[in-house]
């Protein structure tokens, strides 16, 4: 199943082999290997329910940015909720991290009710967000 699922992702996220780190975070967009850039990635073993998927993900941001709730953050990790009927993405809750990568200790924290925070990555290419809604979709057949 890991690999039907990075198959699918690597079809969507351009055909660009982009590999899956030793940690099992599969890169969507951006490159570990260069600090301070974005980078969204995702575990590649989303959950199934009903017609939603539930999956992982954590994003690292070039500068800092404001969360929808006033956050200051430079990276975070989120679980996420893809409805596959509708294609949209929301969030269920968010980490945050003062700096990129994930690195020191969480600065806050947010939950939210089904629908309220859309997954967007902002000031970025809406493709990322319709390529990781489709990759979940299709990896669940659905």
């Amino acid at each position: 199943m890991l690999c039907a699922v990075v198959l699918c992702i690597a079809a969507l996220a351009g055909g660009q082999q982009r590999p899956v780190s030793s940690d099992g975070w599969f890169t969507l967009s951006g490159d570990r290997a260069e600090a301070g850039k974005n980078l969204i990635e995702i575990l590649p073993e989303p959950i199934g329910v009903d017609q939603r998927v539930v999956l992982d993900l954590r994003v690292s941001r070039d500068q800092q940015r404001t969360s929808f709730r006033g956050q200051k953050y430079r990276s975070y990790y989120a679980k996420v909720v893809v409805d596959c009927p509708s294609r949209k993405a929301w969030y269920l809750w968010l980490s945050y991290y003062a700096q990129p990568e994930w690195a020191g200790p969480v600065v806050g924290r947010e939950e939210y009710k089904e629908g309220e925070a859309p997954v967007l990555f902002k000031d970025m290419s809406s493709e990322w967000s319709r390529r990781m809604i489709s990759a979940a979709c299709k990896v669940r057949n659905l």
